[in-house]
């Protein structure tokens, strides 16, 4: 790598998920600084689009997700851990949930992380 050119191939890294290539390190040098701002700008708009999705990704399946689980709550007159404990062990490997807590489960259903410290708060963990 060019030296210099960490935060570049960071940048590049967290658009695209890879560091870029010794050729667009080699143009990306040759680019006069108003183009190179240009594109560092392009992939700070592109991350920003990105991680904008993301929030609106975990919203949805917070919802999807606190909608199942009010759904079985109703259905079934159980509480709220009693219908995680049911959803996690709909996963088909508990297991899993025992070896590594909440953080296994949210990535397993597709739910936020940021759920993580409420299910192990209700599960003791």
């Amino acid at each position: 790598m060019l030296d210099g050119f960490e935060l570049i191939s960071d940048l590049h890294k967290d658009v695209f998920g890879f560091r870029p290539s010794q050729a667009y390190y080699e143009w990306f040098n040759d680019l006069p600084h108003a183009k190179k701002q240009a594109e560092w700008d392009k992939l700070v708009e592109e991350l920003d689009d990105q991680i904008e999705d993301q929030s609106v990704q975990d919203v949805k399946a917070e919802l999807a997700w606190d909608a199942r689980i009010e759904e079985m709550m109703n259905q079934f007159g159980i509480d709220r851990k009693t219908a995680i404990r049911w959803d996690i062990e709909a996963t088909g490997d508990p297991e899993g949930f025992d070896m590594y807590g909440a953080s296994w489960y949210c990535f397993t259903v597709g739910i936020p992380y940021s759920l993580e410290a409420e299910i192990n708060q209700l599960f003791n963990r």
